[in-house]
């Protein structure tokens, strides 16, 4: 438990430290869209279509406590199906989203995600924290973290 607060804190202060250099508005419009499609999938636990935005070396997770990676396509999916199975989703929110300095443009974004096991009322919040780079088919995700 310990070790996932201090996960969370560290990638915050990272956070916080490079997103001095943040970019101007308009530059933020493709990112932006990126977002709402990776949000929509996520509430909808889309696999396919979220392993389909992973960039092409493959995708580090960190899932349940274990790290993983760099899957390909077909591995991320099933690693986000498991992820997606027997949960029901109750939203899926935007708690951050910060452009880093430098290029090529990379991104972090930080995803509130209110779930609960099938056939129960209690919902539980996770944290989804994802690293997404521009590449020339547009924005892709490197990593994705969830955390407790």
């Amino acid at each position: 438990m310990h070790a996932r607060r201090a996960d969370r804190l560290a990638l915050l202060a990272l956070l916080a430290a490079v997103t001095a250099g943040a970019r101007p508005a308009a530059a933020q419009e493709p990112l932006a869209r990126f977002t709402e499609q990776l949000t929509v999938a996520w509430a909808r636990g889309d696999a396919a279509l979220i392993a389909g935005l992973i960039v092409v070396d493959g995708v580090s997770m960190y899932v349940e406590g274990e790290p993983a990676g760099p899957l390909a396509m077909r591995q991320a999916k099933a690693v986000l199906r498991r992820v997606f199975s027997d949960v029901e989703t109750v939203s899926v929110t935007l708690a951050s989203r910060k452009i880093l300095p430098g290029k090529p443009d990379r991104a972090y974004l930080e995803l509130v995600w209110t779930r609960r096991a099938r056939g129960t009322t209690i919902p539980d919040r996770e944290t989804v924290f994802v690293a997404v780079v521009d590449q020339d088919q547009g924005w892709r995700i490197t990593d994705i973290r969830l955390l407790q």
